[in-house]
């Protein structure tokens, strides 16, 4: 599959706004997901999100692409590996990009 046929895919769960002691449901839309994995690593000292620099795993998904797919050299190379690390557990995605919105508070 072409990875430019991908559109959107989204991820929803509950946010802690810890500055503002408050939660809401929270909905991260990504552009163009490759992979995801959801792993059972959390904790209150890990909890946050960013971009993975150097990540192995997109270049393993870069070396796969080249070796089955090499009519689409180019298919992953604005891809970016993303976590999102909660209390209970940990989300990362390959995707070109994300936004997120609240949904509304949970009380």
């Amino acid at each position: 599959m072409d990875a430019r046929e991908i559109g959107i895919s989204s991820l929803e769960f509950i946010a802690w706004f810890q500055g503002e002691n408050r939660r809401a449901a929270i909905r991260l839309e990504f552009f163009r997901c490759i992979s995801a994995r959801l792993l059972a690593i959390g904790g209150e000292s890990r909890q946050g999100m960013g971009e993975v620099k150097g990540s192995r795993w997109l270049a393993e998904a870069n070396t796969y692409q080249m070796r089955h797919f090499p009519a689409y050299p180019d298919n992953f190379k604005d891809m970016k590996h993303f976590f999102f690390r909660g209390h209970d557990c940990s989300v990362e995605v390959l995707a070109e990009g994300f936004t997120w919105k609240e949904l509304g508070p949970i009380t």
